[in-house]
Parts: C-alpha cells; structure tokens; sequence
C-alpha cells in the first residue's frame, strides 16, 4: 500500500513539473514574436513622416521607427531626457533612446553587407 501511494506521489509530482514547464514555455514563444526593445542612438528625425532612424547599441541594426501621434518615447541620454513623457518632437539627432516596437517587416534593407534596416513602429 504504501508502495502504490509513493508511486502514485511522484507521478503526480512528476506531471505537475511537466505542465509547469510546457506552460512556461508557451508563454515565452508567444512574447518573442509580437514586441521587441529598441535601444540605440537616433541618427536622424523626420517629423512630418512621423519617423526616426536608430541605430541598434548592441549590433549593426538600424531601426526606421514609425512614431504614431500621441506615443510617447523614452530618451536615455540627451537634452530632453528628464521629461516625464517626451514626444517625437522632443527627439534630437544623437540622442539615446529605448522603445518598445513591433515589427512590420522582417527586413527592409542591407547596407553595404554589415548593417541592415528593419521598419518597426513604436507600441508605448
């Protein structure tokens, strides 16, 4: 008898880990897809397409944000930095910035073999 329950325990336990693991698995994939951060130094400002160039800090990436109205950024390093919600406006070229995108192409361009241009548009 107590051979069964014991057993019966560690299947249990052993099924519990199993779901746990898929189900943190799950979530995971399902969040790589849709958001990314964009961390780099803007290169550029369009303020009547409504979009800024950033190049990526941690590889040879550039990013064409599209920044709809209303969207706020975050800038990391520059003049405006302390604003409580800076606006597209408020970004100048060489500023640092990290925002939160989703992807609208996977690829939109490769420059001279090393850097390659992804369109995104900004989330928050």
């Amino acid at each position: 008898m107590k051979r069964i329950t014991y057993f019966s325990a560690a299947l249990s336990v052993g099924l519990l880990l199993v779901l746990a693991s898929t189900s943190i698995g799950a979530t995971k994939s399902e969040r790589a897809g849709k958001d990314l951060i964009v961390e780099g130094q803007v290169l550029a400002v369009n303020a009547q397409d409504r979009t800024i160039l950033v190049s990526d800090s941690r590889s040879n990436t550039l990013y064409l944000v599209s920044v709809p109205a209303g969207r706020s950024l975050r800038i990391t390093f520059g003049m405006n930095m302390h604003s409580a919600e800076p606006q597209l406006h408020d970004v100048r070229q060489n500023d640092r910035v990290r925002l939160r995108c989703a992807r609208m192409q996977d690829r939109l361009a490769q420059l001279n073999g090393d850097h390659e241009i992804i369109t995104v548009a900004a989330v928050n």
